[in-house]
């Protein structure tokens, strides 16, 4: 075989080799997301089951809003020392 034929061998099985991991890595990827799919939602099905109040503790609610005004960097620390607050406390 001369040179140029075994560039264009080794360049088609490089390109073969290259598409069945491509094919093997996304086969692979959708195996393990539907595991895990799967195993989500038995864990969920079972704590349900077991008290239906559970889930609600962990269920999304009204972000935290600040009551009191934010405390900048440089004003004096709330704690009474006299320093910044960058310096003291924050």
């Amino acid at each position: 075989m001369d040179t140029d034929g075994l560039q264009v061998h080794t360049a088609r099985m490089t390109e073969n080799q290259n598409t069945s991991n491509n094919s093997s890595d996304d086969d692979r990827r959708e195996r393990v997301e539907k595991k895990v799919a799967t195993r989500n939602n038995a864990f969920l099905d079972f704590v349900q089951e077991a008290d239906p109040d559970v889930l609600d503790q962990f269920m999304p609610t009204d972000p935290v809003r600040r009551t009191e005004r934010k405390i900048g960097r440089n004003e004096p620390c709330p704690c009474g020392s006299g320093k910044k607050y960058k310096k003291c406390c924050g």
